[in-house]
């Protein structure tokens, strides 16, 4: 039986450019309103908010509806501003860990003891103790703090509606950092995991499912994998 797959275009200088395809499958594992969920993704990729409609420079989906029509499996993304488009290369499997020991690159020991204060000595996913886990940079170290300058700049909101994101986080601020279970950074790493914060622009907590434990079998994405969230476009990433 062939995969049903969603695809979405965006709308860009005018021209409709096929560029995310998605399988059914996963957007209903994962999302609790398909709409907004949807929107989020296009939203995080493109840097901007916008609008999903049915037609090119249509009005607007429902968000609140839980299902797809069965005659509908292509959308139109309308960017309500200039796109920043995702690096997806930036997150690589360069790892840092919380022993003082590394893969690849150093650890700055200040940044290892404040994650772990902060997060309690203990993985924010599993609550596995400390010596299971490494200190993981959200934004990896080797990208460097004009990488990390870049991407505050550019994701900050470009309006009144939000405060604008803070301009003095470097690449071993706490805020770049959390604890993870070993398995999970590895994970994280690579790209098969990710992690929303919510609320955001499209979604509340109650708009993802949730599980009511956590085991290794039920970790998953928000995002799934990129191997699964194909992107089709040309468009050059601007950070």
């Amino acid at each position: 039986m062939v995969e049903v797959e969603i695809e979405i275009f965006l709308s860009f200088h005018e021209a409709q450019i096929s560029f995310l395809s998605i399988p059914l499958s996963d957007i209903e594992r994962l999302a609790v309103f398909p709409f907004r969920w949807l929107r989020y993704v296009m939203f995080t990729i493109c840097g901007a908010r916008g609008e999903l409609s049915t037609t090119p420079k249509g009005p607007p989906v429902d968000y609140d509806k839980t299902e797809f029509a069965d005659a509908e499996n292509i959308y139109y993304y309308q960017p309500s501003e200039d796109c920043a488009f995702v690096d997806h290369e930036g997150l690589n499997d360069r790892l840092t860990l919380s022993s003082g020991s590394t893969e690849q690159m150093p650890c700055c020991d200040d940044f290892r003891h404040n994650v772990i204060q902060r997060d309690g000595h203990a993985c924010v996913v599993t609550q596995d103790a400390e010596y299971v886990c490494d200190v993981v940079h959200l934004i990896p170290w080797s990208n460097g703090e004009e990488y990390i300058a870049k991407v505050m700049q550019l994701r900050s909101p470009r309006d009144n509606s939000e405060s604008a994101l803070p301009s003095n986080v470097g690449i071993d601020d706490i805020r770049n950092g959390m604890l993870l279970r070993k398995d999970l950074h590895s994970m994280f790493g690579r790209g098969a995991v990710a992690f929303i914060k919510t609320p955001n622009y499209g979604l509340g907590p109650e708009h993802i499912k949730r599980f009511h434990k956590v085991t290794h079998a039920q970790i998953t994405s928000p995002f799934n994998s990129w191997r699964s969230l194909k992107v089709t476009s040309q468009v050059t990433a601007l950070v």
